[in-house]
C-alpha cells in the first residue's frame, strides 16, 4: 500500500494572517495620522494667518499716524515759508514806499525852491 503524500500546509499561516489584518489596522492609523497632521498643519497656518493680519494691521496704523505727523510738520513749514516770504514782500514794499516818499519830498522841496526864486 502506498501511503498518501503528506498534506501540506496552507500558505497563509496564522503570523501571515496577523500581519496582515495588522497591515490594514496600521493603513488606517496612517490615514488618522495624516488626516490629524493636516488638520494641524491647517490650524497653524490659519492662526499664521491671522498674526500676519493683525501685523498688518498694526503697521498700517504706525503707518497712518506717521504720515499724520508728517503732514503736519509739512502744513507747518509751509505755513512758516509764506509768513517769511510775505514779510520779505512787506519790508520790500516798505522800502519802495519809503523811496517813493523821499522822492516825492525831494520833488516838493525843488518846486517849493524854484517857487521862491519867481
Amino acid at each position: 500500500m502506498v501511503d498518501p503524500p503528506p498534506s501540506r500546509p496552507s500558505t497563509a499561516s496564522p503570523l501571515t494572517e496577523d500581519a496582515s489584518a495588522s497591515g490594514l489596522t496600521d493603513a488606517g492609523n496612517t490615514a488618522d495620522v495624516a488626516k490629524q497632521q493636516a488638520a494641524g498643519v491647517a490650524q497653524g497656518a490659519g492662526e499664521a494667518g491671522k498674526q500676519v493680519a493683525g501685523l498688518a494691521k498694526e503697521q498700517t496704523q504706525q503707518v497712518a499716524v506717521e504720515a499724520g505727523q508728517q503732514a503736519k510738520q509739512l502744513l507747518r513749514r509751509t505755513e512758516q515759508e509764506v509768513s517769511d516770504q510775505a514779510g520779505a514782500q512787506q519790508r520790500r514794499l516798505a522800502a519802495g514806499m519809503h523811496a517813493v516818499g523821499e522822492e516825492l519830498a525831494s520833488m516838493a522841496k525843488g518846486l517849493g525852491n524854484e517857487r521862491g526864486r519867481d
